[in-house]
């Protein structure tokens, strides 16, 4: 039998071993993080297609409102379409918000 002052230290012991893991774990993983180069798209594209996507979402439902009118859509459709546009359109400007206050601080950067 093992007496408290032994038990506590082979408690400490693996403790100590089970920290030590895990450090070499997030070592490894930071290790593994590390950048590489990729080919993506650039920023560019990402916000063109981002725009030609939010134009399609305004666009269908521009159309299913109109369907909406002449009765052959339900209310239910027209306003799930509608919603879905104004929370795109809310993003966009958030976006173009954020765009701005970044260009507004470069501009302001002494030289």
């Amino acid at each position: 039998m093992l007496d408290p002052i032994s038990a506590t230290a082979a408690q400490s012991v693996e403790t100590a071993s089970a920290v030590g893991r895990a450090a070499a774990l997030a070592n490894l993983k930071i290790a593994d993080a590390a950048p590489t180069p990729t080919q993506g798209i650039s920023f560019a594209e990402m916000l063109g297609a981002q725009a030609e996507s939010l134009t399609t979402t305004l666009h269908g439902a521009e159309a299913i409102s109109a369907k909406g009118m002449t009765g052959e859509t339900g209310s239910r459709q027209v306003a799930d379409a509608v919603m879905e546009a104004e929370r795109s359109m809310q993003a966009a400007v958030v976006v173009r918000d954020k765009i701005v206050s970044a260009w507004l601080d470069v501009s302001r950067m002494a030289i």
